[in-house]
């Protein structure tokens, strides 16, 4: 993205552009010998990386749900073209060629397709808030708790994180009908506004978030589908094809669509500090197809590679029909520079396929956010090293006493974050060969130890909280495991190192000789087990109670606006 941004500078900076157009006010900006208006490089390329991520990729993806919705209803269809086409008529007689915001506005059809597109397909699906203050919040609708209670109001406390669901809301059958799930437009042209709960900043949807924090570019956004939709109607039918795949959501960063049929690498996505690098892909066909056979290469030769470029790791995210997908689920590490607070340099992520009669489907989600911050890194951080970031003394005085302050010395390090694999391939050898995959990779050469918490999640990452049971049953087998390959207990808490380094205390010490964990209070193994229950496991069930909660919302949005305005 950043690689885009700059290249976008430099091409309006050569047309020597002097128009008000966003690139040019920035470049401007940047030109600017006004300290207090003056814009950095830097700060231009992450405003341009801004506005492509917010104002491009949510613009084209509801308009792609739209003109999918359209394909598959030629009756309104046709419809918003007949629509145009009288308006096409008025704007003849007037003798001008281009439509008006006024003329677009005036096209009721096509206004609801879009309005009932956004309400059913929310490219961004959910937002999170900080509540600044101690309130209560009134719900428009009471609930019943899963005690039984019935509320009409919630309690919250000044820094509680809140998750508000957009989608949720704008399917709400109390709101918007007993079809809320299916696309209907004609809602929007018979509207009983005195059932409309004064919502957000567009026809009471939930899309564009409201008072000072709505979405600053909402009215761009319906300008420029109303734009598309009309040069494109005017001109084209569209359908979809006689053996068109089904097509699916799929809520990642943002509500995108996703076919259950490709059998091939889909994405390929570099990682480097973090953020995915899309300016390490290559841009033409051939450089990304021969990329792409290459890594699939890899992976159906069963090794766990990755290739390097541009000085980032590049490796598939959404691979299907692949061996290692039949065996292994899950396989995260994470590279650690300076610095244990969350920032990975390098993280290979693979989530395995459903296997279906023979055929490999996406039947579930399978994104993970790419971020180093993830609870076992911080009990990790926490259990081993102290706030200076440096070994404790008392883990260093315990256990076995292999593992000292050499660790301090060192810039890098690893941390396994979990291995997963499919309970008809177990016992099988598949988990230590992949952690012997781990060990053996190129790009951890720089990483003189490896860290792993052996921990044991269940089948269904989203069922009932029964890990503490299935910890339990095979944590002996799961820390014989590791021990088998050169890990060793660090101290007496519940993580295990590898020293890469055969010279090393720990590559001396016998499996038998390897100390236990001491129980710690907030730090053993079981109870960090426990807490992971609580907010991974157990996690669907508690978002679904909080989208609930804020879907039932009654906001009065003058009185909304005038209190943050009282701020």
């Amino acid at each position: 993205m950043r690689k885009f941004a700059r290249r976008i500078v430099a091409e309006s900076e050569a047309q020597g552009d002097d128009g008000k157009d966003i690139i040019s006010v920035l470049l401007r900006a940047n030109a600017s010998e006004n300290p207090k208006s003056k814009l950095s490089d830097s700060e231009v390329n992450d405003q341009i990386s801004t506005l492509l991520l917010a104002g491009h990729e949510t613009s084209s993806g509801a308009i792609g749900w739209l003109f999918y919705e359209l394909a598959q209803d030629p009756i309104w269809q046709a419809k918003i073209r007949d629509e145009i086409a009288v308006a096409r008529e008025r704007l003849a007689s007037r003798g001008e060629t281009d439509f008006s915001v006024a003329d677009l506005e005036g096209m009721t059809a096509m206004q609801a397709a879009i309005k009932e597109s956004l309400r059913l397909h929310p490219i961004v699906w959910q937002f999170m808030r900080v509540a600044a203050q101690d309130d209560v919040l009134p719900l428009a609708l009471a609930i019943t708790t899963n005690s039984g209670k019935t509320i009409s109001d919630i309690p919250i406390p000044k820094g509680q994180n809140i998750i508000i669901s957009v989608c949720s809301y704008n399917r709400l059958p109390e709101i918007w009908g007993e079809d809320a799930d299916r696309w209907n437009p004609e809602r929007f042209m018979h509207l009983d506004k005195k059932k409309q709960i004064p919502l957000g900043v567009y026809s009471n949807l939930m899309n564009f978030s409201g008072g000072v924090r709505a979405c600053i570019g909402w009215r761009f956004t319906i300008i420029e589908a109303q734009v598309v939709t009309a040069a494109l109607l005017e001109h084209f039918e569209f359908s979809l094809l006689k053996d068109q795949a089904r097509i699916f959501r799929k809520p990642t960063g943002l509500m995108t669509a996703m076919s259950d049929d490709h059998k091939t690498v889909k994405y390929v996505i570099a990682v480097f500090a973090g953020r995915p690098l899309s300016s390490s892909y290559p841009e033409s066909p051939e450089d990304q197809r021969a990329l792409i056979d290459k890594v699939a290469s890899m992976f159906n030769r069963a090794r766990l590679e990755s290739v390097k470029l541009d000085q980032a790791t590049v490796v598939p995210i959404d691979v299907a029909n692949m061996n290692i997908m039949r065996t292994t689920r899950s396989l995260r590490f994470t590279s650690l520079g300076p610095g244990l607070s969350g920032r990975p340099l390098t993280l290979v992520s693979v989530h395995g396929q459903t296997i279906d009669r023979e055929k490999i489907r996406p039947k579930h989600a399978f994104y993970y956010e790419m971020d180093g911050v993830s609870h076992g890194l911080i009990h990790f951080s926490t259990a081993v090293f102290d706030r200076c970031e440096q070994i404790k003394d008392d883990v260093v005085n315990s256990g076995s006493r292999v593992w000292g302050k050499e660790i301090n010395e060192w810039r890098q390090l690893a941390y396994i974050e979990e291995v997963v694999v499919n309970k008809d391939y177990r016992r099988q050898g598949i988990g230590s060969w992949a952690l012997r995959a781990v060990l053996e990779q190129k790009e951890l050469a720089h990483c003189p130890w490896i860290f792993a918490w052996p921990s044991v999640l269940n089948d269904n990452l989203s069922g009932p909280p029964d890990t503490a049971e299935v910890w339990n049953a095979n944590k002996a087998g799961v820390v014989s495991l590791y021990r088998k390959l050169g890990f060793r207990r660090v101290g007496d808490t519940f993580i295990f190192g590898y020293a890469r380094d055969e010279t090393h205390a720990s590559r001396h010490l016998l499996e038998e000789e390897d100390g236990e964990e001491k129980p710690r209070s907030g730090t053993s193994s079981e109870q960090v087990f426990d807490e992971q229950a609580q907010q991974e496991f157990n996690q669907q069930a508690l978002d679904d109670q909080i989208f609930d909660v804020q879907a039932q919302q009654a906001f009065d949005q003058q009185a909304f606006d005038e209190q943050f305005d009282g701020l």
